[in-house]
């Protein structure tokens, strides 16, 4: 997020691309490739043994499903600033900083598609030894779909504008590689 402060971009789409370009590399190493690699071969496909891949395999998405999306919900952010910053603001200052509390949790469209992507190519690396995780794609995906709209409907803050780079660079790009 830093890298993409330094850069100069023409509009918020662009921001966002870059922005999606960078969270997704960095998830897909850490959720797949790093996991992968760290199992010994000979251990990949043991279901009784905690530290075989498909354990680890099943947890991510388990995560995926349940962790990711309660986190948007409890939105632990928002509730302090809303029940502890803004009730102890001082009265005396601007107006402003008061609202500025209860505006809505900041969010950004690129990282929502780089859970989606990561998702989506968490199943299809290891669809040869987990195919099962086509089924729990399927349930991320529609806990995602009602976490999202709720957040959009009721707890985040209206996002700025953006044009369609993500997409573009979602489905011309990572969709393809996975």
């Amino acid at each position: 997020v830093m890298i993409t402060q330094m850069e100069s971009h023409p509009s918020e789409g662009t921001r966002q691309a870059s922005l999606y370009l960078k969270f997704t590399a960095s998830i897909w190493v850490f959720t797949v490739i790093i996991t992968y690699h760290i199992i010994p071969f000979t251990k990949a496909l043991e279901d009784s043994s905690s530290d075989s891949l498909l354990p680890s395999v099943v947890w991510l998405f388990v995560f995926e499903i349940l962790v990711n999306p309660l986190i948007q919900i409890l939105d632990p952010i928002g509730n302090i600033q809303r029940h502890v910053l803004a009730p102890r603001s001082q009265q005396n200052n601007n107006n402003n900083q008061l609202l500025s509390y209860f505006q809505g949790t900041c969010y950004d469209l690129s990282e929502r598609y780089t859970n989606m992507t990561n998702i989506f190519f968490l199943a299809c690396y290891y669809a040869i030894i987990f195919p099962g995780g086509f089924l729990f794609a399927a349930m991320s995906f529609a806990v995602h779909y009602w976490t999202d709209k709720l957040c959009l409907l009721r707890i985040w803050q209206q996002a700025p504008e953006s044009q369609s780079q993500i997409t573009d660079l979602s489905r011309n790009w990572f969709f393809p590689i996975a």
